[in-house]
């Protein structure tokens, strides 16, 4: 038989080399104890993953400015676990900050990242700071994973933020007479029958979805779409997914974000809603060319704003694309029924269990208007006390402003912050603390601070919509809003907490965001007015 010096190769000399590794791993105590068979194990990959999972949570992610680290219980405890507690007790952890270190910065670890909370005597130096020196919107993205969510254009294209300073805002009352008209509508087809004088158990925050998500399709598509089921159904669903993906893809290493966003149902129904609007969209863009086209513009001095509408009109080219424009409006509506919906169950939970307030409000609508269907929001001031006070207990963002940081930034007592830092001011902290506000815990709307400052302007103490020039822009249209709804539920409806929910926890922080209790549930019954 002839051998080539391949064929001698593969028979002898690497059988030869083989055996002597076995022999030299079999000299060897600890390695001969482990037979191969170990090394394939299940329990063996299982230990590899959660050591590499605890190496990455023990690991800081993002730079920070210098300073202390807040929540650890003891000098013993991992960073991993900090990490962990941070999830649910994300306001613990920054009290433990606020009251240890008021003067200075402090950082906390969140489980993805790792954010620098600044001292409040920051804020007046951060109010004019820039988009290229710290940058709001690219914090926000940072925190909902745009990559995953749909949202990575919005830190190159500003157009939804145009779209609501130079078309929303200017136009504001017009806007709010399509509002209130869509409320209107919403009230006959979205609120339960009642029979009579009966009460009934209503799941609030769902309902006031349903209304608000309905609002806001008017304010961005106009009629007939704002009614078509399929917008609705986005329009709710939206915010869900988009959140639901970020506390799950939170929980990895983004190494594995690739892999584990394939298996989230809720980044399916990000991208079904992307197809679907797309489809509207685009009959919107159809129907829009061709009244252009047409030339006849005789009825353009009375057609009804859209936000859609402005941004066809206004947007540069590479802001044209119809995928361009349905992540625009689908941004601008994530942020509108997300905030709204929540602060708006907020403060009517908050006025069921406080019922003395509602009659003082109640007076007040009656004083304002003879006509419930159009409310002039600008008249009522106490309730909007109440929605200042609501947004003091209970903010959309518990640590809130956010900001990334473009550059290297160094402030005026020395401090640096890195470029890529996240940064962040303790809303909750400074809004809870007793030398600010006596009874902190205490839902008291009428308060010096909640009577004498707008609750649109952002103070010291009151950063719920933002701080400086990159303050939320559409916070103006946002508390008219709430006032308007919550006024037609509370002189339309009585209210009351469920027996099932009085005892019940009003609210969760998951990390930092505060979401109303899901079982929380008000009884409601048709009001008998007074002839």
């Amino acid at each position: 038989m002839n051998i080539t010096s391949s064929s001698f190769d593969m028979l002898v000399l690497r059988p030869l080399e083989a055996l002597k590794s076995q022999q030299a791993f079999e000299n060897v105590p600890i390695l001969r104890s482990l037979e191969s068979r170990y090394f394939l194990s299940a329990p063996f990959f299982g230990l590899v993953v959660f050591i590499s999972y605890l190496t990455w949570l023990s690991s800081a992610s993002t730079p920070v400015v210098k300073g202390p680290v807040a929540g650890y219980r003891s000098f013993w405890e991992p960073t991993f676990l900090l990490r962990l507690r941070f999830v649910f007790n994300a306001v613990g952890i920054m009290n433990d900050g606020y009251y240890k270190f008021k003067n200075s910065s402090y950082v906390v670890r969140r489980m993805d990242t790792d954010v620098t909370v600044l001292a409040l005597k920051y804020l007046d130096e951060l109010r004019k700071s820039g988009l290229d020196e710290l940058n709001a919107t690219h914090a926000n993205i940072h925190n909902v994973l745009g990559g995953y969510t749909n949202l990575n254009e919005m830190k190159f294209n500003d157009h939804f933020i145009k779209a609501i300073s130079h078309c929303l805002n200017p136009n504001i009352n017009e806007f709010m007479k399509y509002m209130q008209d869509e409320l209107s509508f919403s009230f006959k087809v979205d609120i339960p029958d009642f029979e009579g004088h009966e009460w009934k158990s209503i799941d609030i925050h769902s309902l006031l979805k349903r209304i608000i998500s309905r609002v806001a399709s008017r304010i961005m598509l106009g009629l007939p779409y704002c009614r078509d089921e399929t917008i609705i159904s986005i329009t709710e669903s939206h915010t869900i997914c988009i959140f639901g993906v970020t506390l799950i893809l939170r929980r990895f290493p983004p190494i594995l974000h690739p892999l584990v966003a394939l298996l989230i149902p809720h980044r399916w129904r990000i991208w079904r809603n992307i197809r679907e609007m797309k489809k509207i969209t685009q009959t919107i863009l159809d129907e829009h060319s061709a009244a252009k086209a047409s030339g006849d513009t005789s009825h353009k001095s009375t057609e009804p704003k859209t936000l859609l509408k402005w941004m066809i009109d206004n947007a540069k080219p590479h802001q044209k694309s119809l995928h361009s424009l349905v992540s625009t409006q689908l941004a601008v509506t994530v942020a509108a029924v997300y905030t709204s919906s929540q602060v708006t169950s907020h403060l009517l939970v908050f006025l069921a269990q406080n019922p003395r307030y509602i009659a003082e409000i109640r007076k007040e609508i009656a004083d304002s208007t003879n006509d419930i269907e159009n409310i002039d929001p600008s008249k009522l001031h106490k309730m909007e006390a109440c929605l200042s006070e609501t947004l003091r207990l209970n903010p959309p963002q518990t640590n809130a402003p956010q900001r990334r940081a473009m550059q290297d930034i160094t402030l005026k007592d020395g401090v640096v912050i890195p470029k890529g830092a996240l940064v962040a001011f303790p809303c909750t902290p400074c809004s809870m603390d007793s030398s600010i506000y006596p009874d902190p815990q205490q839902f008291i709307p009428f308060r010096k601070e909640n009577i004498s400052v707008p609750v649109t302007t952002p103070t010291r103490n009151q950063l719920a919509f933002g701080w400086g020039s990159q303050a939320c822009p559409g916070r103006f249209l946002a508390a008219k809003e709430i006032k308007v709804v919550a006024a037609r539920l509370l002189m339309e409806y009585d209210m009351e907490i469920a027996p099932e929910a009085d005892k019940m926890r009003r609210y969760y922080d998951i990390e930092d965001l505060r979401v109303l209790n899901p079982s929380m549930r008000l009884r409601m019954r048709r009001r008998v007015l007074e002839a």
